[in-house]
């Protein structure tokens, strides 16, 4: 089962994780201070939805074509969501969900038609975590990199507008590389499992680390795709976490504000 796996594979791929689990904690745990849970899931269709739309029209341009497109599109996006959540904050939940599901329904619009649209969206959704190169580990370093610093030095609840643009840079960037389940699990599993401690970000940081490498595991010992892999183990140790908690405390710890 583990002839099919060498660190030229596993290694790219758990080191991007690893930086996503860092990246994507401050960004879930503000996600739900802000009881906006679709957001993740609206940003990654409309960030796949440009990726798509480059694929189909765009098929022999350059690679930054369809990335610019992609680029502009979630940049819109998030300042729109931002500037409903300021004059429409009762309903900002229900508008990010209905743009959830207009980019992907149009999404699968634009593919129906295509030869590889299953393809194109298998990889959308699970994506392909295990063709991520040590190239596409250094190129994001410094863009993961600045933005978990631009998260702790400047909190996301303090500037609303830059935890939006940051958000969507993260989400377009993690989209390309480990596919929209990932990006929802990563993002809201560890900072669900936060909810119920006093350390939310370092908790959140603890459950992300160990939930993808828990999910690398299972992948390779089960010999099944990783990014469904990656998905249960979020899935298991949020349940862990949750019945721990219950066991210890006899009932959970009461949610801060």
């Amino acid at each position: 089962m583990f002839e099919n796996f060498s660190l030229e594979i596993i290694g790219p791929a758990l080191t991007i994780g690893l930086m996503l689990s860092l990246a994507f904690a401050p960004l879930g745990v503000e996600v739900l201070r802000r009881g906006i849970i679709f957001l993740d899931l609206a940003i990654a269709h409309i960030a796949g939805l440009g990726l798509i739309l480059g694929a189909v029209f765009l098929p022999h341009a350059p690679f930054w074509v369809p990335l610019l497109i992609t680029v502009f599109f979630v940049a819109s996006f998030s300042v729109l969501f931002w500037y409903l959540e300021r004059i429409q904050p009762q309903i900002i939940e229900a508008l990010i969900g209905a743009t959830f599901v207009l980019a992907a329904s149009i999404t699968i619009f634009v593919i129906a038609d295509h030869p590889h649209a299953g393809e194109l969206l298998t990889d959308l959704l699970s994506g392909q975590i295990l063709f991520v190169s040590w190239d596409d580990v250094v190129f994001h370093v410094p863009l993961f990199g600045t933005i978990l610093l631009a998260l702790i030095l400047r909190r996301p609840n303090e500037n609303p507008l830059l935890f939006y643009l940051l958000f969507g840079v993260t989400v377009t960037a993690a989209v390309q590389l480990v596919g929209v389940y990932i990006v929802f699990a990563a993002l809201i599993l560890p900072a669900l499992t936060a909810q119920r401690v006093k350390r939310r970000l370092s908790t959140a940081w603890i459950a992300g680390l160990i939930s993808i490498s828990g999910g690398m595991v299972l992948g390779v010992v089960t010999d099944k795709p990783i990014g469904p892999c990656i998905v249960i183990s979020y899935g298991l140790f949020y349940l862990l976490a949750v019945i721990f908690q219950r066991v210890r405390k006899g009932d959970p710890y009461t949610p801060l504000n």
